[in-house]
């Protein structure tokens, strides 16, 4: 996944790779960078961009990206990712679980009606 780029100050650019690391570095949102060469793409922390993941998806066919990363940052990205979707899968969870017991209330009360009726 790709993740949000932060805004480079347009006055300053990197001049090279190591140049990169270091701003990268000393911002603590920046999980990482990809550069295609002549531009440089600094990606924000817990916004998608994913160091681990098997394919890149490119939105530029005919650019090629070399992506690096911190691996200290990228591991606290992925605890945090990984924290966000077990609160999803719970809240799933609890609402499927509402919802069945609604179900089963609504069942027992049908079949209380169903004997005054009969």
């Amino acid at each position: 996944m790709e993740g949000k780029t932060i805004q480079l100050d347009t006055r300053w650019k990197p001049r090279d790779v190591e140049e990169m690391k270091l701003w990268c570095e000393s911002n603590a949102e920046c999980v990482g960078f990809a550069h295609d060469g002549l531009e440089w793409y600094p990606k924000r922390m817990g916004t998608g961009f994913d160091p681990y993941c098997k394919e890149f998806a490119q939105k530029w066919p005919d650019k090629k990206f070399q992506y690096y990363w911190i691996k200290q940052r990228a591991i606290k990205q992925e605890s945090a990712d990984t924290r966000a979707r077990k609160a999803a899968q719970e809240e799933a969870k609890a609402e499927a679980e509402k919802n069945w017991m609604a179900a089963e209330a609504k069942a027992k009360i049908q079949a209380a009606e169903e004997e005054l009726t009969a």
